[in-house]
């Protein structure tokens, strides 16, 4: 059976453009926090300063803290070190 995306995302950088396939049948909490986090629909609490950055999208301006060539790449912190995130965390979704 062959998954079929919900939802899509473009991440863009400076090197150029990646599309994502988002499976909110999957993973409904992890593709709707991600979507309000990258829109700003969803609040988040900045790391450092303790500041509600309700209606601010989380990503925008974020680096790459950590790359492995040809295997992955982590983003989404703020304070682009690998330590900080939107000031909450959920179940993680499993899904055979």
């Amino acid at each position: 059976m062959t998954a079929i995306a919900t939802a899509k995302a473009t991440i863009h950088t400076s090197l150029g453009d990646i599309a994502v396939n988002l499976f909110g049948n999957h993973a409904p909490k992890t593709v709707k926090n991600f979507v309000g986090l990258a829109t700003g629909e969803q609040a988040w609490t900045h790391p450092e300063t303790g500041e509600d950055k309700t209606g601010t999208p989380l990503y925008d301006g974020t680096i790459f803290h950590r790359i492995i060539k040809d295997f992955m790449i982590q983003a989404g912190d703020p304070l682009g070190r690998g330590v900080g995130g939107p000031g909450y965390k959920f179940d993680d979704e499993i899904h055979p």
